[in-house]
C-alpha cells in the first residue's frame, strides 16, 4: 500500500522485496526487550551496575507523549511501569550498537520492585526463579531477596511451565472480561434433568500448528523530522495512531516500508503494533536506525500461543433420536490485554450452536482475564475448537443410542432454520449424501463397530486384525462476521476504470493466489486483458482503511465486493465517459439481518459447507496411528481456481495432522477431495478443514480404540492405555509384566 498526501511528495507507505530481519541500515542499533522477572508487582529501577558508552536502557520514563497504547477500547501500557501484571511483561529495552555484548549487558540488568501487598507470593516465585548462572538479582525495596540469577532463556522456561496446563488458567483468574448467554424460552436445565437420556462431556483441544514465518520484529529510523518503520506490520492506520500519540510528532510524519512476510497474519496482528511503537521510542530517543527481532523462544512464550478454551456439553436425547435441549458452557482464557474480547465470545457462542436443532438449549461463554501474556486473536483457531467440541459430542451421542452418525445428522439437521441464528444449510443433505457414497462410510462404520464392540467383549486384540477406525465431522465456515462492530460498517472496496480501458482496485494487496483470482475475474466480467488490471493500494492517512485486510476472515466478502463493483461499472462504461469509479461495502439492509440487540439473525455474510471423513489404521507392534485414507467433500459455491483450492485444502490438512499427536507428525497419503457443483457466489474455505479434520480424526481414534477422546492433541501414553486395560481383562495378573 502506498499512502500519500499530495502529488509530488513522499509516499508515506512503500513495499520491500526483502524480510524485516534481512535488512541493514547505516549505523544501526540493535535492541533487547527487558522483561520482568516476576508475575506481578512495581518496579523501582533497572539499571546496570557499568553500562558502556553508546548503549541505553530506555523506560516507560523516557517516553515523551502517552505511555499506554490504545487499541479499540483496551489501553496496553509500551512499558510495565505502575504495575507488572504477568511473568516475561516488557519493562523496558536496552539498546546499543553490537547485538554481542547487548545479550550479555542485558543478562547484568539489575531490576527493583517496590514493596507491595504480595510479599509473600512474590517471595515464593523469586524462590522458584531462582538460578546460579549469572550474576543479574531481583532486589524488593528496603528489604534483601534471594538473588534471581536469571538468563532470559530461563525465563522462557518458566513460561513454558506456567502454561503447561490448560485447564488450570480459572486457578489465576481475576476478572471476567466478556460475556454472553443466550436461551430457549423454555428451561433447558428441566428438561435435561426429565429426560431420559443424558450425555455429558468436557472438551479441549490445545493444539499448536508449527509457524514457519518469520519472528515479530522490525526496523524503526528517526532522521530529518520522519519516523520511518521496517516491519511486516498490517495495521497501518493503529500503528500511525500509536506512534503519533506516544512519540509526539503528527501522523504525516511517519512513513512504514512493508516488508515480505509468510503465512497467517493474524497471530500477530495487534502486538506487533506494540513492538514497533517500543522501536519508535527507541530511535526517537537514540536518533540512530534501531532493530530488533524476537528470538524463537520469544515469539512462542509470547506470540504463537492460542487461547486455552474449556467446553462442557450436556446434551439430551429423545428416544427417537432427536435432540431434546443442549446446555452448552464455554470458557475462554483472555489472557491479558486482549483488545478483541466481546468479538471472541460472540463468535464461540454462534458457532457452538451449530447446525443441530435444538428446542430448547442454553449456551454461555465468558472470557476471563488471567495472568498470562497476551494470547493471539485467531478467530480460525477458536472456531476450530468450539467445532471440534460440538462435533466430537455428536459422535459420543451416536455411540451411546446406537444411532449411525448420518442416520443421526439427519433427524437433527432439518428442517431449518436452527434458532436464534439462520444458517444457510440448503445443500446440507446434498453434502452428507455425496460424502457417504464418496467414501463408503455407512458400510464401513458398521463393520469397524462391530470389530470394536467384539474386542471390548472378548478383550481379544487379535480378532479383525487390522484395527481399524472411521470417523465423519460436519460443520461450516463463516465468512463476513455481521455481529462484529470493527469492520461492518467501513468495509469497501474501490474500482477504477481508467481512460485507457484498464482498470485499478483500490485496496489493500491480498496474498499472491487472491490477487491472482481477483485479476482473473475482473478481466473476465470487463473483458479487458489481465495485463491491464492491477491492485493499486495508494491511500492518503484520511483514507487509509481502519482495520486490516484479511484479519476478520473477510477476503471471500471482499471478493463478493469487487464482483458488485464490476457489474456496476458495466452498467455505467457505455453510458458515461471515463474514469468510472464504483465503490462497493455492506449495505445498511444487509447489516439489518442481524439483530445486535436481541443477538439473533443471519451472524455471517456468507458460509460454506462441508463433511470431511478420516479413517485411520493401528500399527499392531507399535500401536501408532495411520491416516489411511481420506475424504473432504466441500460446497464452497463458484470455485474460480480450482487447483488452488485443491492445493489449499491438502495443506490446511497437513497442518492439522502435524499437531494430532503429540511428538509425531501424522501423514495422509490418500486424500481424496471433491467440490460440489453450484453457481452461487465463491465462498470463503480456508479454514473449512481446521473445523472438520480434528472431530473426524479423534472419532475413528475413538472407535478404533473403544474409548472416548475428549482433547487434543492426543498423548501417546493415553492412546496405549486402553490396550493395556484390554489385555488385562483378558489375561491373568501379572502376564503382562516385563513387556513394554
Amino acid at each position: 500500500m502506498c499512502a500519500k498526501r499530495k502529488t509530488g511528495q513522499k509516499k508515506l507507505v512503500d513495499y520491500s522485496k526483502s524480510f524485516y530481519s534481512d535488512l541493514e541500515l547505516p549505523s544501526m542499533y540493535h535492541g533487547l526487550l527487558i522483561r520482568s522477572p516476576l508475575p506481578c508487582g512495581s518496579v523501582k529501577s533497572i539499571t546496570h551496575p557499568c553500562l558502556p558508552d553508546g548503549y541505553t536502557i530506555i523506560t516507560a520514563r523516557d517516553i515523551p507523549g502517552e505511555k499506554y497504547v490504545t487499541i479499540l477500547k483496551t489501553k496496553i501500557p509500551i512499558f510495565a511501569h505502575k504495575e507488572v501484571t504477568y511473568l516475561g511483561e516488557p519493562i523496558g529495552m536496552i539498546v546499543g550498537p553490537d547485538i554481542n555484548l547487548l545479550n550479555k549487558l542485558q543478562k547484568e540488568i539489575i531490576i527493583r520492585f517496590k514493596k507491595t501487598g504480595n510479599e509473600k507470593k512474590i517471595e515464593e516465585l523469586s524462590n522458584l526463579l531462582e538460578t546460579e548462572a549469572t550474576d543479574s538479582q531481583v532486589n524488593l525495596e528496603d528489604k534483601e531477596k534471594p538473588d534471581l540469577k536469571k538468563e532470559s532463556t530461563e525465563i522462557e522456561t518458566n513460561l513454558a511451565e506456567e502454561n503447561k496446563s490448560q485447564e488450570d488458567f480459572f486457578l489465576d483468574s481475576n476478572e471476567i472480561l466478556a460475556q454472553r448467554t443466550i436461551f430457549s424460552e423454555d428451561d433447558p436445565e428441566m428438561v435435561y434433568a426429565e429426560s431420559d437420556t443424558q450425555i455429558e462431556g468436557n472438551y479441549s483441544a490445545g493444539m499448536n500448528i508449527p509457524v514457519c514465518s518469520e519472528t515479530v520484529g522490525g526496523i524503526a529510523h528517526y532522521s530529518h523530522g520522519m519516523m520511518t518503520l521496517y516491519s511486516n506490520v498490517y495495521w497501518f492506520s493503529q500503528l500511525r495512531k500509536s506512534v503519533s500519540d506516544v512519540i509526539g510528532i503528527d501522523a504525516t510524519q511517519i512513513e512504514f516500508i512493508k516488508t515480505l512476510s509468510v503465512g497467517g497474519r493474524t497471530n500477530n496482528i495487534w502486538y506487533s503494533v506494540i513492538v514497533l511503537v517500543q522501536l519508535a521510542l527507541a530511535a526517537f530517543i537514540c536518533g540512530k536506525p534501531v532493530k530488533l527481532v524476537f528470538s524463537r523462544e520469544e515469539q512462542k512464550n509470547f506470540i504463537d500461543k492460542n487461547m486455552p478454551v474449556v467446553i462442557n456439553h450436556r446434551t439430551a436425547i429423545s428416544p427417537q433420536g432427536k435432540i431434546q435441549t443442549m446446555i452448552i458452557s464455554i470458557a475462554v482464557d483472555g489472557g491479558k490485554y486482549n483488545p478483541f474480547i466481546q468479538e471472541i465470545v460472540d463468535r464461540v457462542v454462534v458457532t457452538a450452536r451449530g447446525i443441530y436443532n435444538s428446542p430448547t438449549y442454553k449456551i454461555s461463554a465468558y472470557v476471563v482475564s488471567s495472568a498470562t501474556s497476551p494470547y493471539q486473536v485467531n478467530f480460525q483457531w477458536l472456531d476450530s475448537q468450539v467445532a471440534f467440541a460440538l462435533e466430537n459430542q455428536i459422535q459420543r451421542i451416536c455411540k451411546k443410542i446406537g444411532f449411525l452418525p448420518e442416520e443421526f445428522r439427519r433427524i437433527n439437521c432439518f428442517p431449518s432454520p436452527i434458532s436464534p441464528f439462520r444458517l444457510d444449510l440448503s445443500n446440507y443433505d446434498k453434502l452428507i449424501e455425496n460424502a457417504l457414497n464418496f467414501s463408503g462410510f455407512s458400510r464401513r462404520y458398521a463393520s469397524y463397530q462391530l470389530a470394536a464392540e467384539k474386542r471390548q467383549k472378548t478383550g481379544d486384540l487379535s480378532f479383525s486384525v487390522p484395527i481399524r477406525g472411521i470417523g465423519i465431522a460436519t460443520s461450516y465456515e463463516g465468512c463476513g462476521f455481521l455481529c462484529s462492530d470493527y469492520y461492518a460498517s467501513s468495509l469497501n472496496i474501490k474500482v477504477t476504470m481508467e481512460i485507457d480501458g484498464s482498470v485499478v482496485i483500490h485496496s489493500y494487496p491480498p496474498s499472491a493466489s487472491v490477487q491472482q483470482i481477483w485479476v482473473n475475474l475482473v478481466s473476465k466480467m470487463l473483458e479487458v486483458s489481465p495485463e491491464n488490471v492491477r491492485v493499486d493500494s495508494n491511500f492518503d492517512v484520511v483514507n487509509e482503511p481502519k482495520y486490516p485486510a484479511g484479519f476478520f476472515g473477510n477476503i471471500g466478502l471482499m471478493t463478493h465486493l469487487l464482483k458488485k463493483c464490476c457489474t456496476g461499472i458495466q452498467r455505467q462504461r457505455f453510458r458515461h465517459p471515463l474514469p468510472i469509479s464504483v465503490s462497493r461495502g455492506i449495505t445498511s439492509q444487509q447489516k439489518k439481518q442481524w439483530n445486535e440487540e436481541n443477538f439473533c439473525g443471519i451472524p455471517f455474510y456468507d458460509m460454506a459447507t462441508g463433511a470431511a471423513i478420516v479413517e485411520v489404521e493401528l500399527d499392531t507392534c507399535t500401536y501408532k496411528i495411520n491416516i489411511r485414507n481420506m475424504w473432504l467433500v466441500v460446497d464452497g459455491g463458484e470455485i474460480m481456481s480450482a487447483p488452488r483450492v485443491f492445493a489449499t485444502l491438502k495443506n490446511s490438512v497437513r497442518q492439522m495432522l502435524s499437531s494430532m499427536v503429540k511428538g509425531e507428525i501424522l501423514d495422509a497419503s490418500n486424500i481424496e477431495i471433491k467440490l460440489l457443483h453450484s453457481s452461487s457466489d465463491s465462498k470463503q474455505i480456508g479454514g473449512l478443514v481446521h473445523n472438520l479434520i480434528p472431530a473426524a480424526f479423534v472419532s475413528a481414534v475413538s472407535q478404533a480404540f473403544g474409548k472416548d477422546f475428549e482433547s487434543l492433541p492426543l498423548d501417546p501414553t493415553t492412546i496405549y492405555q486402553p490396550v493395556i486395560d484390554l489385555k488385562n481383562q483378558s489375561e491373568p495378573e501379572g502376564k503382562l509384566e516385563g513387556k513394554s
